[in-house]
């Protein structure tokens, strides 16, 4: 009898240690790209704990933002999900659907800077900071040797390399304004630290020293102005993987883009490619996008937030440092690893050094325009639009979004 209640005894021990062990936490992203990407980095993760099932469950990049709300209303939110900075995860870390992370150990592997983006106003971290993407011109380096144009170091060089290639029959810039985000992001975004002046000329639009009708918010959207006739004859209907596959396949010479795209043009056949800054009109002194993209947060309402814990402070270890790297090239860890992480791949180092000797600042829209109605983020896209199509003026385009911002924005 004692022999059989030993064996029912260990029975329902080895029942409770696989239940424990069986424990499975989903992962929301905005990035429907990173599938084979994140294979690999759960594949790392399980080396370490294999007790713990990660599914990677991405949703279409517009619709992100709006169905992650909805999934954390009903109950039905993954367990840990990409958290974007500034504004809109405030709100989200307020509605109560964020788990406070400040005074987690892993949070210690962050400075003070890196932790800001994913910060409520009264300090408390809602997102662990991951990653950070870079933002340039990528050039199909044959197509500059055939037509013998030096990588530009100006703004009038950029503009006088893209009138060539015009008259040489190659579309100079591959972007189009289908997908509005590009534009908004790739375009407008990349180009913003320039002209209105660093990370301190945006914190004077948002403080009101400046008015958001500046004569520099002006400049960006001239700067715009300036590439439209060298973008894609019928860039209306142009979509953004219609135009890296236009860029990959030779037929323009040049896209305003992310360092996330890097593993797509890896894989492009006989394409020989590089990446260099956005330059600054000659005078300017140039300003680099190095923007803090991805956080990770963790659902309060999970049942299993000890596992989403587990993971989270993998993520952050020497060996999650190195297995993001490894894996999600073009996006760069934001955090502090015990020595420095090697990186081979020649653009992703040309992606870096773009960040050397100037100074750098996150997207144009991410930190205070993005919670109003309408969003300061629509309004660049509306008004970049407009621009390009000569429904506008730059300065008008100026006003014009300084109004509706004032319909809600509080200096």
């Amino acid at each position: 009898m004692k022999r059989a209640r030993l064996i029912l005894s260990v029975a329902m021990a080895l029942v409770l240690v696989a239940g424990a062990a069986a424990q499975t936490i989903t992962v929301g992203s905005w990035r429907t790209d990173d599938v084979a990407q994140w294979k690999g980095l759960i594949a790392d993760f399980n080396k370490s704990y294999p007790g713990i099932e990660v599914r990677f469950d991405p949703t279409n990049p517009p619709d992100y933002n709006a169905t992650l709300r909805l999934q954390l209303e009903s109950g039905t939110g993954p367990d840990v999900f990409y958290a974007r900075s500034g504004d809109v995860g405030k709100t989200l870390f307020k509605d109560g659907f964020m788990f406070d992370l400040s005074a987690e150990p892993f949070m210690s592997k962050f400075d003070a800077a890196s932790k800001f983006f994913w910060q409520s106003d009264d300090g408390r971290s809602f997102g662990m900071p991951l990653f950070a993407i870079s933002q340039g011109i990528y050039y199909n380096v044959k197509l500059f040797r055939d037509y013998k144009i030096a990588i530009p170091q100006t703004w009038e060089e950029l503009l006088a390399a893209a009138k060539t290639l015009k008259s040489k029959g190659v579309i100079p810039f591959a972007n189009g304004t289908k997908d509005e985000w590009d534009i908004n992001e790739v375009l407008f975004q990349t180009l913003a630290p320039t002209y209105v002046g660093g990370a301190a000329g945006r914190k004077a639009l948002e403080s009101g020293a400046k008015k958001w009708n500046d004569a520099s918010v002006a400049a960006v959207f001239s700067a715009v102005k300036d590439l439209s006739p060298y973008l894609p004859r019928g860039y209306a209907a142009v979509d953004y993987n219609s135009s890296k596959v236009m860029f990959q396949l030779g037929k323009a010479a040049m896209m305003f883009d992310g360092s996330w795209t890097i593993p797509e043009h890896m894989k492009a056949a006989g394409l020989e490619y590089g990446v260099f800054a956005a330059p600054a009109p000659k005078g300017m002194k140039r300003a680099q996008v190095f923007h803090a993209d991805t956080g990770i947060a963790i659902n309060p309402k999970s049942k299993n937030v000890a596992a989403a814990k587990t993971f989270v402070a993998w993520l952050v270890s020497d060996a999650g440092i190195a297995s993001v790297a490894e894996n999600f090239t073009g996006f760069f860890p934001m955090a502090k690893a015990s020595k420095a992480i090697p990186f081979s791949n020649p653009v992703v180092k040309s992606f870096l050094a773009m960040n050397d000797g100037v100074e750098t600042d996150v997207r144009f829209s991410w930190t205070r325009l993005n919670t109003g109605n309408p969003s300061g983020y629509d309004l660049i896209t509306a008004n970049t639009i407009a621009v390009l199509g000569g429904k506008k003026t730059p300065k008008q385009a100026a006003d014009d979004f300084a109004a509706d911002l004032a319909k809600w924005y509080v200096y």
